[in-house]
């Protein structure tokens, strides 16, 4: 069987246009997975369907996704290293030399953005901040928050993540939070205030726009802007209905819909492009949206937090069950996975990128069977027999 055979099989096995099945033995109504070896796409295939709610809606190779926590990499992670290839900031920059508000709250003096970026802030992983706050199916709803109010929310939750309890000292400890990229974004918008008015704006003008992205964006519900039409579903909310083009994420949606750890929509194809582009930046085959020494460095030892698994912001494989399985080579791969069923991987030693873009949360996000999928998916791109010793 051939790797395309293989690999369209992989995603037939775990896709289904019954929503029953969804979580029970199959991984989500909708894939695409995009392929780039050597710098020429070897594989790109969408199947399922966009929506099974009322009824199955087809799915295009076009499908534009909530990509969630790939969202760190996509935007806020590299505008990071941006800012640092600009003069900006250096990734040792202390938090309240740019957020004066971090030292006003009494964040500890010695955090820096790169303890932001690796998850070793001391902030905690995550609060519900949405369950304590205005929370509206569409700005169409006469009671729905006005722009004003939900700049005030943004604003809101930032103080209260910035200010929220302390878990560890800075550089001790890793943990997985949502609340540090909260923060990041929010000191990137200092940092890039010339650039535009957002994370959005900024993101756009020096990530979406210089890649011909074009389908790749933010949908910022303070700037009024609507929902994005044709997006693949996500979860059968209790309180949105069936979420189709607005961020599934609770804490963004009330934050008006960017943040630095989700909100970005873009499709497989994009995702696939970005992370060639960063591919060939590493390579030295290009010059890029960011500098190749601050690349490096970021995907380099010295940025991992503590014992985590981040380099720079980037994932990396780990556990014993790894989405990328056994082919990708663990010592020289980095990507991110994201809620809603997305993740961009890009094993550096092969040339190798890698998006699959899934929706498990549609209908529920009660749903394990994502991991099966991944591997499947993954050990189809590379066996397992072609796997060599990390690095």
């Amino acid at each position: 069987m051939s790797r395309a055979d293989a690999l369209r099989a992989a995603m037939e096995r775990h896709t289904s246009d019954e929503s029953e099945r969804i979580g029970q033995d199959r991984a989500a109504s909708a894939a695409h997975c995009v392929v780039i070896e050597g710098g020429e796409v070897v594989f790109d295939r969408a199947v399922g369907w966009r929506t099974l709610t009322p009824s199955p809606q087809p799915l295009g190779h076009d499908a534009i996704y909530d990509l969630a926590s790939v969202t760190k990499i996509v935007s806020a992670a590299t505008l990071l290293m941006r800012a640092v290839g600009d003069g900006r900031a250096r990734l040792d920059t202390p938090i309240h030399e740019v957020l004066p508000a971090w030292a006003e709250v009494g964040g500890p003096q010695e955090a820096t953005l790169l303890h932001l970026l690796n998850h070793t802030s001391g902030l905690p992983a995550w609060h519900k901040y949405y369950e304590e706050l205005p929370f509206d199916p569409t700005d169409a709803d006469p009671g729905a928050p006005t722009w004003e109010e939900l700049r005030a929310q943004r604003d809101l939750i930032r103080v209260r993540a910035i200010s929220a309890p302390r878990q560890a000292a800075p550089g001790s400890r890793y943990a997985y939070s949502d609340l540090g990229y909260i923060t990041l974004a929010w000191a990137l918008e200092e940092l890039f205030a010339d650039v535009g008015d957002g994370l959005d704006e900024v993101a756009k003008a020096l990530i979406f726009e210089p890649l011909g992205l074009d389908r790749a964006r933010y949908s910022s519900r303070i700037k009024r802007q609507h929902r994005i039409e044709g997006a693949v579903a996500t979860e059968l909310c209790s309180r949105r209905g069936i979420v189709e083009g607005w961020v599934h994420d609770e804490n963004t949606y009330v934050m008006g819909g960017v943040s630095g750890h989700a909100g970005v929509f873009a499709t497989a194809r994009e995702v696939a492009a970005f992370g060639q582009h960063m591919l060939e930046i590493d390579q030295g085959t290009r010059e890029g949206i960011v500098p190749r020494d601050v690349l490096q460095r970021c995907w380099s030892e010295e940025t991992r937090g503590a014992d985590g698994h981040h380099l720079g912001g980037w994932d990396t494989p780990s556990g014993a069950r790894t989405s990328v399985g056994r082919g990708f080579d663990r010592g020289c791969t980095v990507g991110h996975l994201g809620f809603t069923g997305t993740s961009l991987w890009i094993d550096r030693g092969r040339g190798v990128v890698a998006a699959l873009l899934t929706n498990r949360v549609h209908p529920t996000r009660e749903n394990p069977r994502i991991l099966d999928m991944r591997i499947d998916v993954h050990e189809a791109i590379i066996p397992p027999r072609r796997a060599t010793r990390s690095r």
